[in-house]
């Protein structure tokens, strides 16, 4: 079990558990929040290694909370998962620093190798 901490950001309660379960397996410490703001002030309360939020949740999108992550910790490496995965959602996810832009339905294994791969860049 690799020992990073990822915080996990997903609207959809199922789509959360279902990924919370995969990853929970795989890495020792997971957090997951429902909305942005509650990803937001977790995210400030303790040091999370990478950070995986769905582009559109309630209130403050994917997009303005990848703004806000990069502008408290920009060597924070954040990923960015979406249905509605247009040039201009993956144009705007990269100009605002996500590493990687992952359409939805999720390949469980092609995230958790972009995750490690991740991960083994960081000290």
């Amino acid at each position: 079990m690799i020992k990073k901490k990822l915080l996990f950001v997903e609207d959809n309660i199922v789509a959360a558990e279902a990924i919370k379960s995969f990853l929970t397996s795989r890495y020792s410490e997971l957090s997951v929040a429902h909305n942005a703001e509650d990803a937001y002030t977790m995210f400030l309360e303790d040091e999370h290694d990478l950070v995986i939020t769905d582009l559109y949740l309630p209130n403050m999108n994917g997009l303005g909370l990848l703004q806000k992550i990069k502008e408290a910790k920009p060597q924070t490496t954040v990923f960015l998962i979406s249905a509605h995965n247009t040039p201009d959602n993956m144009k705007a996810a990269k100009e605002l620093g996500a590493a990687r832009f992952f359409p939805k339905p999720l390949n469980l294994d092609t995230l958790e190798a972009a995750v490690r791969e991740a991960l083994s860049y960081q000290q």
